[in-house]
């Protein structure tokens, strides 16, 4: 299991689900392949998890300067997943292993 990011935000797209913000840096993208349907288990505060996949990846459009390396790509949940079932804090890992890059 590898950490992606720990939850500073959410947000609803309604019909959709629910967008887990930061999202998963450049950095982290160079060293695992990430898309839809990449299982993930997400580990509340309180300790308790739920596993789960990447509905989609969220594009975002930087009208200011970041460098690349400091982009993150927020993800999509399933929409059977809610707002308030993932507080902030909670810590989203890439389940995976087998998506290291050599």
């Amino acid at each position: 299991m590898e950490l992606l990011f720990t939850v500073v935000d959410t947000f609803s797209i309604e019909g959709r689900g629910i967008v887990l913000i930061p999202g998963i840096s450049y950095t982290t993208h160079t060293k695992f392949t990430i898309s839809k349907g990449s299982p993930l288990r997400l580990r509340k505060p309180d300790s308790s998890t739920l596993d789960t996949e990447i509905r989609d990846l969220e594009r975002l459009s930087y009208l200011t300067f970041k460098p690349i390396e400091e982009r993150e790509t927020p993800i999509l949940l399933p929409k059977e997943i809610h707002k308030e079932d993932i507080p902030i804090g909670t810590e989203v890992y890439l389940i995976t292993e087998s998506n290291i890059r050599s």
